[in-house]
């Protein structure tokens, strides 16, 4: 029975570090993209896509992202859905950038948090998989509230 216990701890290990470190293919690729793209870290999200087929979508910077944050504290992904397209496997998430906007002084935490909803596509290439196709829509700014 000990052993049992033993074997199915060190396998939810493994598939944890799996998932958090190594975890390869479309999924980590979209979402590393979508992320760095919201963040405005756009040499990174280069990394991740197919230059020649996202390039006209680049010059679309992100109207929230290019401007209004001064100071990005950090965001979130969450993948709303996965499915078998024509241009190879297409994804939809919301990301939520939560920012400091210029002017406004706060060390200690972000004051404003935008919502962008990305839409893109995936697909394998030599160079492992790449965003092919994207768009993005501003969902959302608003001001944090500030609990004392």
């Amino acid at each position: 029975m000990k052993k049992w216990i033993l074997l199915v701890v060190v396998l939810a290990a493994a598939l944890f570090v799996y998932m958090k470190f190594i975890r390869v293919g479309p999924d980590k690729a979209f979402e590393e993209f979508a992320t760095y793209w919201a963040a405005n870290r756009l040499e990174k999200a280069w990394a991740y896509s197919v230059k020649e087929e996202v390039q006209e979508d680049f010059k679309n910077v992100n109207q929230v992202t290019g401007n209004m944050m001064s100071q990005i504290m950090g965001f979130t992904y969450a993948q709303t859905s996965r499915t078998e397209g024509p241009e190879g496997i297409e994804f939809t998430a919301d990301v939520a950038v939560l920012f400091i906007p210029p002017g406004v002084e706060s060390a200690m935490m972000p004051t404003h948090g935008a919502g962008i909803s990305i839409e893109g596509a995936v697909r394998k290439t030599d160079d492992g998989w790449k965003v092919v196709a994207f768009s993005s829509e501003l969902k959302g700014i608003k001001e944090l509230e500030r609990h004392r």
